[in-house]
C-alpha cells in the first residue's frame, strides 16, 4: 500500500547523472564559505549535471542554421547545498547540450547530453507516495546545477547557449539564481515538521483512509487436515488468504531544508505448507520504506519543490525534481496535490 509519497512524484522528472566535473564544493579542509560574488570560485564550486569545465570565453552563437532560444531572464530561488534547475526553452531546432557560463567567470560548462549514464535504478516510491516517478526522462531538456553546501547568501547569473549535433550554437539567454541559506526561509517555516498522511483521493474520486487494511481471499479444501489452494467446487471454501496494513506514512519537512518520508507496512498471510484445517497458521513480517531529500515552498505560488537525490557510486547519482500544489496549509493540517495523476493527499501535523 506504499503509494502516497509515490503517486506524488508522478510528475517529477528522473535523472542518472555522471559527475564530469569534479571541482569540490567549497573548501572542505577549511570549511571557508564560498563566495557567491566570485565567479571563478564558484564556478569550482557547483556541480553541472552533464557537465566538463573548460578555461575560456564561452562559445559563440554560428548563424542561422541553429537551434534558437526563448529569451530566459528567469529568477530560480536555490538552497545551499540542493538545487537550481533551469528550465530552457527551444523555438526551433534539435539540442545536443548546451554550453553554461556563470557570469564574470573565465571558463564554461560544456553540458553534453550524450554522456554515458548510471545504468542503476532508482529506489522504488512507496505506494502512498506523493511523488511517485513515472519512469519518463526529461532531463535532457533541463540545467541542473548542484550548489555546495557552505555558499554564502547571494545572487548569481548565468548565459548559456544550445548547441546541435554539428556543434552549431544558438543565440544566448540569461538566468538568475537567488541563493539562501538552508532553513532560514519564511516562506516554508510553516511546513517544518512531521505530517502523517490520513486521506487520499483521485480525480472524482471518494477520500479513502491510508492508515487501513485490505485483505484478500482465496479458496481452499482440507485434504488430509492440511489447507490446499483448489478452484471453485466441492469442498472449496473461501477463506481469509492475506492482510495487508498501512501503519505508518509520515513525512518530515526539517529546517535544513531536507525532508525524510517513512512508510511501514504489516503484512499477514496465510501458510501455505502444512496448514491445519482445524486451527490455520498465519504469519507476519513488517516493511518500512524510507527516503529522503531536498525541499523548498514558495507561498505566492503555493508550490513545493521536491528534490530527491541518493549517491549511488562516486560517479553517478540519481535525483528527481517534482512541483506539488499545496492547496490547504494550516498550523495542524496540509493537503498536496499532483495534477498530473490526478492525485491528493491529506495530511495531519504531528
Amino acid at each position: 500500500m506504499k503509494k502516497v509519497l509515490l503517486l506524488l512524484l508522478a510528475a517529477g522528472v528522473a535523472f542518472y547523472a555522471c559527475k564530469k566535473d569534479d571541482a569540490g564544493s567549497g573548501n572542505p579542509e577549511t570549511g571557508t564559505p564560498v563566495d557567491v560574488s566570485n565567479p571563478n570560485e564558484l564556478t569550482g564550486a557547483v556541480k553541472v549535471f552533464y557537465g566538463t569545465n573548460i578555461k575560456g570565453a564561452m562559445p559563440a552563437a554560428t548563424g542561422a542554421t541553429t537551434p534558437v532560444l526563448d529569451a530566459d531572464g528567469s529568477t530560480v530561488l536555490a538552497v545551499n547545498g540542493r538545487y537550481a534547475v533551469i528550465t530552457p526553452y527551444v523555438s526551433s531546432g534539435s539540442v545536443e547540450g548546451y554550453y553554461l557560463q556563470i557570469t564574470g567567470a573565465d571558463s564554461y560548462f560544456t553540458i553534453d547530453y550524450a554522456n554515458p549514464r548510471g545504468a542503476r535504478k532508482a529506489p522504488a516510491g512507496g505506494k502512498h507516495s506523493l511523488f511517485k516517478e513515472t519512469g519518463e526522462d526529461n532531463s535532457d531538456s533541463l540545467i541542473v546545477i548542484k550548489l555546495p553546501e557552505n555558499a554564502t547568501a547571494d545572487t548569481f547569473c548565468i548565459t548559456y547557449a544550445a548547441y546541435d549535433a554539428n556543434h552549431n550554437v544558438s543565440n544566448t539567454a540569461s538566468a538568475c539564481i537567488v541563493v539562501i541559506p538552508a532553513g532560514t526561509s519564511q516562506d516554508g517555516q510553516a511546513l517544518v515538521g512531521t505530517w502523517a498522511a490520513t486521506r487520499e483521493k483521485y480525480s472524482n474520486g471518494d477520500w479513502e483512509n491510508v492508515i487501513t487494511a485490505d485483505s484478500g481471499y482465496a479458496s481452499f479444501t482440507c485434504d488430509a487436515d492440511t489447507l490446499k489452494q483448489c478452484t471453485q467446487g466441492t469442498g472449496c471454501h473461501q477463506m481469509l488468504a492475506g492482510v495487508t496494513e498501512v501503519l505508518k506514512s509520515e513525512i518530515t519537512f526539517q529546517a535544513n531544508a531536507t525532508y525524510n518520508y517513512i512508510e511501514e507496512e504489516k503484512y499477514t498471510n496465510l501458510q501455505r505448507f502444512h496448514n491445519p484445517c482445524a486451527n490455520p497458521v498465519y504469519t507476519s513480517s513488517t516493511e518500512a520504506y524510507t527516503e529522503t531529500g531536498g525541499w523548498s515552498y514558495n507561498a505566492s505560488t503555493k508550490k513545493l519543490v521536491i528534490v530527491f537525490d541518493v549517491d549511488l557510486s562516486d560517479d553517478d547519482y540519481y535525483y528527481d525534481i517534482v512541483n506539488i500544489s499545496v492547496t490547504e496549509l494550516t498550523a495542524d493540517k496540509m493537503v498536496l496535490s499532483n495534477t498530473a495523476n490526478q492525485y491528493t493527499a491529506e495530511y495531519q501535523k504531528k
